[in-house]
Parts: structure tokens; C-alpha cells; sequence
């Protein structure tokens, strides 16, 4: 009898359990199952992205050697570039032929410079060049003292003026530095010869 009046009772007790029993239940048996056996793929994964990234790491060393190399180079024929101007600037003796002298004032005066560059014979040019951004000179070749006339000097003149007024020197060197910093593609080379056969038609069309 007593067995009989026991059973009902604990079935009733288990039967009428609460919801925030069940669900402490279900939480309990949901962390069993986060804490299970680790998944032996992550491991594998894990080990081949280290494993491709230990690999990249030579070829990224190879590649900033190469490209500060690259870079090196170009700077340095920019400096021997500028060196080589300063060195034909001592090397030049100034223009004291008064026709010269007017001819230049008037083509000056002509294409609206503010100030007039030295001109100066040099026998290690062969064609006329400009040299320096802060202090133009203007480097005529020996051999042009004989045979060109005034009449084409003048012209050979108001082509340099020209470089001089759209600050030619100037964006040269920018050109070379944009060289220098992207030498290894091929589009800014081409891009560059461009702008230097445009330059040369600019000033042409000028005069």
C-alpha cells in the first residue's frame, strides 16, 4: 500500500515540472554539446594558411630589394643628369656677340618672359639646351657661331624661351621622379616618351 501511495506522487512531481526547469535543461545540454570533440580540420587549415604565408615571405623580401634597387638606380642617373647640367654650365663661355645679345632681348621681350636667361657657347652640346629651373642658362653650340645665321638663331632662341616660360626644366624632373617611383611598369614609360614628343610639338607650334 505504502508503494502504491509513493509511485503517483513521484511521477506527479516529474510530470508537473516547470518550463524554466526544461529550458535550464536544454541550455545545460546545448553547452555539453559547444564542449564537444575539436573539429581535426580546423587544425589542417590553420597549419596550411601559416604554412602559405611562411612561403610568401622570401618572394616579398626579393620584391622591396628589387624595387628599392629600382629606385636607387633611377635616382642616381637623375643626380648624375643634374651633376652633368652643372658641369656644362662651368664649362660654357658667355655670349658677348651684341646681335646675339639684342636678338635674345627681343624674343624676351616677345614671348613676355620677366627676366632673361645667360646665354652661353658650349662646345659639349650639339643642339641648343636649357639647363637649370631657378637660374636658366641657355647653351648654344660652338659650331652654330659660323654657320646659322642671326635670322635662325632667332628662331633657335624662341624655342628655348618657350621651355623656359611653360617650365619645362621643371617638369622634367618631376617626369624622371615619377620615373623613378613606378620604373617597373611599362604604360609610364611610354606615357613619358609621349610627353616629351608633345613638349617638343608645343614648342614648336609656339614659335
Amino acid at each position: 500500500m505504502t508503494d502504491v501511495g509513493v509511485r503517483p506522487t513521484e511521477q506527479r512531481s516529474w510530470s508537473s515540472g516547470s518550463p524554466e526547469h526544461f529550458s535550464t535543461v536544454d541550455v545545460d545540454l546545448a553547452g555539453v554539446q559547444l564542449d564537444g570533440p575539436p573539429d581535426p580540420r580546423a587544425g589542417v587549415a590553420t597549419a596550411d594558411s601559416t604554412n602559405t604565408v611562411s612561403s610568401w615571405r622570401p618572394l616579398e623580401l626579393w620584391l622591396c630589394v628589387f624595387y628599392a634597387g629600382g629606385v636607387l638606380l633611377m635616382l642616381l642617373r637623375l643626380a648624375f643628369g643634374l651633376r652633368g647640367g652643372s658641369r656644362l654650365r662651368q664649362l660654357a663661355s658667355p655670349v658677348h656677340e651684341p646681335e646675339l645679345l639684342q636678338c635674345l632681348a627681343r624674343q624676351v621681350k616677345k614671348i613676355g618672359l620677366r627676366s632673361r636667361p645667360a646665354l652661353a657657347w658650349c662646345g659639349q652640346v650639339a643642339v641648343p639646351t636649357v639647363i637649370g629651373v631657378l637660374r636658366p642658362i641657355i647653351l648654344l653650340p660652338a659650331s652654330f657661331a659660323t654657320r646659322l645665321t642671326v635670322r635662325q638663331l632667332e628662331a633657335l632662341l624662341a624655342h628655348e624661351l618657350v621651355h623656359i616660360r611653360r617650365w619645362d626644366p621643371a617638369v622634367n624632373i618631376l617626369q624622371r621622379l615619377v620615373e623613378a617611383a613606378f620604373f617597373f611598369h611599362p604604360a609610364v614609360w611610354f606615357i613619358s616618351k609621349q610627353i616629351r614628343n608633345e613638349r617638343e610639338n608645343c614648342t614648336d607650334d609656339a614659335v
